[in-house]
């Protein structure tokens, strides 16, 4: 026998309280990409973040002083994943308070849910974030990837390239910013009516 499981209905007040915590950990990963970011770290030894920064008042200008040391190197060479793979770790985790992730799976059959729950143990918490060896671990990929060209149409209907795909590249602009604004219009309409 198959167990129902039941849309999740949320009140006002827990509404708030999960979007204005997806809402801080968003700021947190816009202020530290600001920073380490795509076009210029580590390669650049001093800049100004990107345009994409200024629309939530968030803007650096860095200089790099030890591009040469060690471990400087062996930092900077995961960081910007790592900045990714924490934010899906933390977005997951708000998104099982109550029960928002299993219900919007399972009940709502939110293909939002289901791509920020496949990423979490495949690029966020247990995985690295680059192409996986085994055929298990490139079919996550590729379903990932689906699931991203679905919810997050580029611009000029650009889409990632399925079978060619590396890893777990989640772009702040064009993935997890839509990413974000539409779970927190997945977790409004949860509201008690």
């Amino acid at each position: 026998m198959e167990n129902k499981v039941d849309k999740v209905q949320l009140s006002n007040e827990q509404v708030v309280e999960v979007c204005d915590e997806i809402e801080h950990q968003w700021l947190y990963l816009v202020m530290t990409r600001a920073v380490f970011n795509n076009k210029h770290f580590p390669h650049d030894l001093d800049y100004i973040s990107p345009g994409f920064y200024e629309r939530y008042e968030i803007l650096f200008k860095i200089e790099i002083l030890t591009p040469g040391s060690r471990n400087f190197k062996l930092a900077a060479n995961g960081l910007k994943s790592w900045h990714n793979k924490n934010y899906v770790i933390r977005l997951n985790g708000i998104l099982e308070k109550h029960r928002i992730m299993y219900s919007g799976r399972l009940a709502y059959k939110s293909e939002l849910m289901e791509l920020i729950y496949c990423l979490r143990p495949e690029m966020g918490a247990h995985g690295s974030g680059r192409k996986p060896n085994d055929s298990e671990g490139r079919r996550k990929l590729k379903k990932a990837t689906r699931l991203i060209n679905k919810l997050f149409p580029q611009p000029g209907g650009k889409e990632y390239d399925v079978k060619t795909v590396g890893d777990y590249w989640l772009p702040i602009d064009g993935v997890l910013e839509p990413m974000t604004r539409q779970a927190i219009q997945f977790i409004r309409s949860l509201i008690i009516k």
